[in-house]
């Protein structure tokens, strides 16, 4: 791992604001270039883990938290949102909103 990037320093002070609320918010402040380089991954390995959460290694979740001065729970509380949104189809890879048809909202009562 190199040395850290400075933008992972305001991810904590956000995250205490609320405006950190899911795992995808973090990349708004740091490049997935930055957090995959410091995972030692490639970012289209990266971009699959967000797409499809579960094959995030814990390991990984857990570092990403190190760097933005996270506690694991606090981490792991922002992945468990992030994937829950997308197991539920509300959200994509990249935490944008899922466009959904009344009917589905009321088939799962989401809406």
């Amino acid at each position: 791992m190199s040395k850290r990037d400075e933008r992972y320093g305001i991810v904590l002070s956000l995250y205490k604001d609320g405006k950190i609320t899911t795992l995808t918010d973090v990349f708004k402040y740091i490049p997935k270039t930055i957090v995959a380089k410091d995972l030692g991954k490639r970012v289209n390995d990266l971009n699959k883990r967000m797409d499809k959460p579960d094959l995030f290694e814990m390991g990984d979740i857990y570092l990403i938290g190190r760097l933005c001065g996270l506690t694991e729970i606090e981490i792991y509380g922002l992945y468990q949102d992030h994937y829950f949104k997308i197991k539920a189809g509300r959200i994509t890879g990249d935490g944008k909103k899922v466009k959904r048809t009344k009917r589905q909202a009321d088939e799962d009562g989401s809406f």
